[in-house]
């Protein structure tokens, strides 16, 4: 059993706030509730309630993205989205598809199968500024809600990282906190804070 999203996103944000620098490292982002209509717009862009775990997770934070942030919070390396910036950068990915294939594919199968094309049920959490993001898998199926990484070049392969939005913050909370690698059926991956900039880098192994 996880622990609830409040709690390890408490330690998350203790933990950054304490490791910070405080000049360098503005909290801000971290402790300020998305509104209601931000999140309800995002149900509408996607046609369906959002997990339940997302909208706790975007009740406690989530405002606008700071496009200068270098602080890649979630393993292996990516800036949490608040509901406004996963639109916009759900549509970035959709738009990139088009370019591939016809605007009308969609990625089918069940919730945390591969997938060829950024599907319309496909909603990033979490972004590297790049050419990956994380996202929740809506489509239907017993995984739905499971946390997938999507590459532009690779698409979606290998699964999902963590089965749901409860399950990658408490495994981020417990990789600051105690020290474990985060991701740990993945080869493992350990946090790497200095002065503004945060990373993840593969663990050691054991």
């Amino acid at each position: 059993m996880h622990p609830t999203v409040d709690v390890s996103w408490d330690l998350i944000v203790r933990w950054l706030a304490e490791h910070r620098d405080p000049e360098l490292i503005d909290m801000e982002w971290f402790t300020t509730p998305s509104t209601g209509a931000d999140i309800d717009a995002v149900a509408a862009e996607i046609g369906e309630p959002l997990p339940d775990d997302l909208v706790a997770w975007w009740r406690l934070a989530g405002g606008s993205l700071d496009a200068e942030s270098t602080v890649y919070l979630l393993p292996p390396g990516q800036l949490p989205l608040g509901p406004a910036d996963a639109i916009r950068v759900r549509a970035r990915c959709r738009e990139l598809m088009y370019y591939e294939v016809s605007p009308d594919a969609d990625a089918t199968g069940p919730a945390g199968g591969d997938a060829k094309v950024f599907g319309s049920r496909f909603l990033p959490v979490a972004w590297d500024h790049g050419h990956t993001n994380l996202f929740v898998d809506l489509r239907p199926g017993p995984q739905h809600g499971c946390v997938m990484r999507w590459d532009d070049e690779m698409a979606v392969r290998g699964g999902p990282l963590w089965p749901s939005v409860t399950a990658m913050l408490a495994d981020t909370a417990r990789a600051l906190t105690d020290g474990t690698p985060a991701l740990a059926d993945r080869g493992g991956w350990v946090a790497e804070l200095d002065e503004e900039f945060m990373s993840w880098e593969q663990a050691e192994p054991a």
